[in-house]
């Protein structure tokens, strides 16, 4: 089933009479602070995913062209394979206040995770950043596109066990993925009592199920207790919840509450 930012202000003694003095930083005045955002792009099956279009932004228009350098940082995305790795010199024409930084991001039909790349900003001329700061950054974002809809799942399938006389035996759920991802996924899981009584005819359970990047296929045992009463099939579930951590973002949502229902006969 489908379970689918105001630095402190530092005060000094004084050397003499009087008040301590009083040191901050600010900003020059008559000179544009620049600010830079964060930018994210959903990925396409195709080739080339549209740019990244990252927007740097003057607090004012310039009297005289503004030159900023930048350069891309690697985290998760990968350079030539998600996206162009770049550096070189953004120059903001006198009079203007913004101007944009693109950025080539590839497509792909492989699911997997969300991925993202910083955009660093340094060595304004004609600008500054905010609080005497020397660079500035921001976090490029690629989308995956693939894992929507039925398309990635997690599916859990009843189960049932003869309970027998003594002792006990193991009702085993099987829990898989529709399909694998690159990264190691975690869901959590709990059983709980339906007919059958937690504790007296099944050992409650609850814990992490994870998948290894790659793998399919998990298994979550939970021990029966056998007796010799006579009675009828006796039933409980086990309940997935949510994966917490790091998921592929098309599972954001998508996740219920549905049961996987064990038999004991």
């Amino acid at each position: 089933m489908p379970i689918a930012i105001e630095e402190p202000i530092n005060t000094y003694p004084a050397s003499g009479q009087g008040e301590p003095g009083i040191a901050g930083v600010t900003d020059a005045p008559g000179v544009p602070v620049v600010t830079l955002a964060d930018a994210v792009v959903l990925e396409t099956n195709s080739t080339y995913s549209p740019n990244m279009q990252f927007v740097v932004t003057l607090s004012e228009a310039a009297t005289a062209e503004v030159r900023i350098d930048y350069r891309t940082i690697g985290k998760t995305a990968t350079d030539g394979g998600d996206y162009d790795a770049v550096s070189g010199t953004l120059v903001v024409a006198a009079g203007q206040t913004s101007a944009v930084i693109a950025i080539t991001t590839y497509g792909g039909s492989a699911v997997e995770f969300d991925e993202s790349f910083v955009l660093e900003l340094t060595n304004a001329r004609g600008a500054q950043f905010a609080d005497g700061a020397v660079s500035l950054r921001a976090a490029g974002t690629i989308l995956d596109n693939d894992g929507t809809g039925a398309k990635l799942a997690l599916l859990v399938g009843d189960a049932e066990v003869v309970e027998g006389h003594s002792g006990q035996r193991e009702v085993v759920f099987e829990v898989r993925l529709s399909q694998p991802v690159d990264q190691a996924v975690t869901v959590n899981y709990t059983t709980a009592p339906g007919t059958a009584s937690s504790g007296v005819d099944f050992a409650p359970v609850s814990g992490t199920l994870t998948f290894l990047a790659g793998q399919t296929v998990a298994t979550v045992h939970v021990p029966v207790y056998g007796d010799t009463a006579v009675e009828s099939t006796e039933q409980f579930s086990l309940v997935l919840s949510a994966p917490g951590g790091r998921v592929p973002r098309a599972w954001a949502g998508s996740w219920t509450t549905m049961p996987a229902v064990a038999s004991c006969r």
